[in-house]
């Protein structure tokens, strides 16, 4: 089943739960995987964004600001039988800083102007590309489709193709010097953003 990606205003989200068993202190994300069977041929991009969810919907005006990545056309790689373990059937939104995420629900959302996008899902009961029946839903989250960006219709049996890429940290200590004109000062920090 493929499904194209309502425009910006009315955008296409799929929720996702952290498991709190599994990552009680919750998650960096690196990136998401996004696989698409169409691309805009005007040079329109697609945009892709990570929000928090209000009684699990997403967010209707807000999302997390290191997770927007846009890419345009050229970016875009497009397949008839698209595969998670094959690189150019997949494309990949890299976040400009790793996303951390708290165990919960949250929701990847996909944005365009454009109607010519169409990204790739499955539906219960369904069968995929490689012939192989769909008999449950693999996320514990829903696909919902926007009526004006802020009301989402939930489609209960289908769920977006995607792949979450998780940050793997050393544990190793590191220490680096930041410099300033005026005084040095000490710090000590989990996470920074040089802008």
């Amino acid at each position: 089943v493929d499904t194209t990606p309502p425009r910006r205003g009315d955008p296409l989200a799929q929720t996702f739960y952290v498991d709190a068993s599994v990552y009680p202190y919750g998650v960096f994300l690196d990136s998401i995987d996004l696989f698409f069977r169409a691309r805009d041929d005007e040079g329109l991009p697609v945009t892709v964004q990570i929000r928090p969810t209000d009684n699990a919907t997403p967010h209707a005006n807000y999302w997390y600001p290191e997770s927007v990545v846009t890419k345009y056309p050229e970016e875009i790689n497009v397949s008839e039988t698209p595969s998670v373990e094959s690189v150019p059937t997949k494309t990949n939104f890299k976040f400009y800083s790793p996303v951390f995420l708290e165990p919960g629900m949250h929701a990847v959302v996909v944005l365009t102007d454009s109607p010519d996008y169409v990204v790739w899902s499955a539906e219960k009961g369904g069968v995929t590309q490689d012939n192989r029946f769909v008999g449950v839903n693999p996320y514990v989250g829903t696909l919902y489709k926007s009526q004006n960006a802020m009301e989402y219709v939930p489609l209960v049996n289908e769920d977006l193709m995607f792949v979450m890429n998780r940050c793997s940290f050393s544990t190793n200590q590191a220490s680096f010097v930041l410099e300033t004109p005026v005084q040095s000062t000490s710090y000590n920090m989990d996470k920074f953003r040089v802008l």
